[in-house]
């Protein structure tokens, strides 16, 4: 006979279960592994065996596979709330926000004094742009448990994401006052200090990085740094900071992968190949791309398109991917393989297409368009165009010294390890490079290309162009896209606070004692 969910795990099962936990926490994780295994061999439906193999998975960095796992256990106990915490966590995690809200709400109504599972719910609405509902939940944990790990930083990257810096500052300055090694707070406050404020701050930077020993803790600690120095005008001690803190992000930066997938494309997915199958597609025009390497001008050009009337803005959606993931299910290998993509069939780009669009329909029900602003949805376009061969695509340019560098002293994961040496970004730039000259051969018509440096020196005639390519009627509003109230979560979301300005125009050069290896690398297009 079944044991019904919720009831306790038979004898052996639960010794088994406990036997893991002991192990992980003399860090045996291997032996934990085999207990859960083990555990779940002998019980396959115990949602116990599965949680706890799905935190011991999450720990590794394995968030599909711990969301996999925390899904059949909420599944098998569908009133625990720990487990709808855990995988609503894992979504977030994963970059899967909209996701995340199912489980999170489920596990509220199930357990709603637990804090633990609104503050997640508030990272879910803050990471969705619903800055007013993420700061209710946020202030809601506060006024229950007002010392909360976390509260108050959040409660400030939330207000900062709204562009109110100075709601921010007091909340991120009571973070530190709860934790002065809270790195995260650091490296916001970092952004917001003033000139008079720098020589503290930095002080209390060291001093945090004095104790600190997890890697990416200190990589942070070091950008905060760097980001004070560049400000000041000290480039060469800026430049150490950041070299510093991209040291400790250093990994496999996989520009052979990408040089054999930007031949896969150039072979599998051809202009013959779109042509021919251009009627499988979905005649939806309502997604708009803006594709291009980071800190290339994509949240720039997508707070421009959001200030207009009939579009709105989705951020950076991780639903093409997630599409392109289910689509792939079963099969071996990266699911954007191009010579799988191009033996897709209709009915599997129709399914793709229409998870696609209910995406888009949860960011807006009424507008027109709606922009998908993922950067390296560069690497998603065959998809994209099979998928929806009407829709457009913006291919967003600036200088290719200027962007790699802006790509180096930027924080990002470690899903951009490219990103942290510089001879390695420029080989990942002209593969960059090299695979948007094919798309744009392969799809005539299809991608509009826009110089960030020709945007700044002369923004009507570009923002012109680029509504008359989405067939939009003008709209002055796009001029005081700096005014426009809705939230950004990306790196660019104090800038793009601001009127178009041209200081970040040339930047490389404050730094060009240090980008030799950059400048190698990129070869004829440095000067691009």
């Amino acid at each position: 006979m079944s044991r019904k969910p919720g009831r306790p795990p038979p004898p052996d099962v639960a010794r088994l279960i406990e036997d893991g936990r002991a192990h992980e926490r003399q860090g045996r994780l291997r032996e934990a592994e085999f207990c859960y295994q083990s555990a779940l061999r002998m019980a396959p439906k115990s949602p116990e065996a599965l949680n706890a193999l799905g935190m011991l998975v999450q720990k590794a960095g394995r968030h599909d596979l711990a969301a996999e796992h925390f899904g059949r256990a909420a599944r098998l106990a569908p009133r625990e709330p720990a487990y709808l915490n855990n995988l609503g966590n894992a979504y977030l995690q994963l970059r899967r926000p909209q996701e995340a809200l199912a489980p999170l709400k489920k596990a509220l109504a199930a357990a709603p004094k637990i804090a633990g599972v609104r503050m997640n719910l508030g990272r879910a609405f803050r990471h969705l742009g619903r800055t007013d509902e993420a700061v209710a939940a946020f202030e809601r944990v506060r006024a229950a448990a007002p010392d909360f790990p976390g509260v108050e930083r959040e409660l400030g990257q939330a207000w900062l994401d709204a562009g109110a810096a100075d709601r921010a500052r007091p909340h991120l300055r009571a973070a530190l006052a709860a934790d002065p090694a809270d790195a995260e707070a650091l490296y916001a406050l970092a952004g917001l200090a003033a000139a008079g404020e720098r020589a503290a701050l930095l002080a209390r930077i060291d001093a945090a990085l004095a104790r600190e020993t997890r890697a990416s803790h200190r990589a942070t600690l070091q950008f905060a740094a760097g980001t004070m120095l560049d400000a000041a005008g000290e480039y060469d001690a800026a430049f150490g900071r950041f070299r510093a803190a991209n040291e400790c992000l250093r990994g496999p930066a996989g520009v052979e992968a990408l040089r054999d997938f930007v031949d896969g494309c150039e072979r599998h997915l051809t202009r013959d190949v779109f042509a021919e199958r251009a009627a499988r597609g979905h005649a939806s025009r309502r997604p708009v791309f803006i594709v291009g390497m980071p800190r290339s001008g994509t949240t720039l050009v997508e707070q421009i398109l959001a200030s207009h009337p009939a579009v709105a803005g989705g951020g950076e959606l991780t639903a093409i991917e997630t599409v392109g993931a289910a689509l792939a299910a079963g099969s071996a290998g990266p699911w954007n393989r191009p010579d799988r993509l191009a033996g897709l069939t209709g009915s599997q780009l129709a399914a793709g297409a229409e998870r696609y669009l209910k995406e888009l329909r949860a960011v807006s029900r009424d507008a027109a368009h709606v922009t998908d602003k993922m950067p390296h949805n560069f690497l998603a376009l065959g998809l994209v165009a099979l998928m929806f061969p009407g829709a457009r695509i913006i291919d967003c340019r600036r200088g290719a010294m200027d962007t790699c560098l802006s790509c180096y002293v930027t924080r990002f994961n470690r899903r951009h390890a490219y990103a942290a040496d510089l001879a390695a970004l420029g080989a990942y730039y002209r593969q960059y490079h090299r695979l948007m000259a094919h798309w744009t051969a392969a799809l005539p018509g299809r991608i509009h290309r826009i110089g960030y440096e020709e945007l700044i020196a002369d923004p009507e005639p570009r923002i012109r162009g680029l509504l008359a390519f989405l067939g939009l009627d003008w709209a002055p509003s796009c001029l005081d896209f700096h005014r426009a109230p809705r939230a950004v979560t990306t790196p660019s979301r104090l800038q793009v606070r601001r009127p178009l300005y041209a200081t970040s125009v040339g930047r490389w050069q404050n730094y060009a004692a240090h980008l030799g290896p950059l400048r190698d690398a990129l070869g004829d297009l440095a000067e691009a």
